[in-house]
């Protein structure tokens, strides 16, 4: 597999992961609401506080991967995010779960904020397209 190729079927894996994750909890729904005893509405906030954070997220974190290089961010993002996704099942109380919802949705800020500009490094002008393609099917595909 070249190089080109293995990049762009990462990025589509980590497109797939990471919104995955995002939305998760949709299906789900009316089982936390039973769980914790909420109304719809505020079983809902287990994904609307997600797609918060990483709303506020997204920018800081790609300002950071100016400063310690935009993999270890992607890596980092795809890593914790995945770990917070596998302790949220723990989680005692429903604040406790939207704490973790939280984090979880800002370690996901790093996958989008960053890998355009990844891709664009990496691939130049010639292969970031079909790339950037790829990255985007992965994220419909996960959403």
């Amino acid at each position: 597999m070249t190089s080109t190729r293995r990049v762009k079927t990462a990025v589509a894996a980590a497109g797939i992961s990471s919104f995955a994750l995002l939305y998760a909890p949709q299906p789900v729904l009316p089982q936390l609401a039973a769980q914790y005893h909420l109304d719809p509405g505020g079983a809902a906030l287990a994904v609307s506080v997600a797609t918060g954070a990483l709303a506020i997220a997204v920018l800081p974190i790609a300002a950071l991967s100016e400063v310690v290089g935009r993999r270890p961010v992607i890596l980092t993002s795809v890593i914790a995010s995945v770990v917070f996704g596998l302790l949220l099942p723990l989680m005692p109380t429903y604040p406790a779960l939207l704490v973790l919802r939280a984090l979880q949705g800002v370690a996901i800020a790093g996958f989008p904020g960053v890998a355009a500009a990844y891709l664009a490094e990496r691939l130049g002008r010639a292969g970031v397209a079909a790339a950037v393609g790829a990255m985007i099917a992965g994220n419909t595909i996960g959403g």
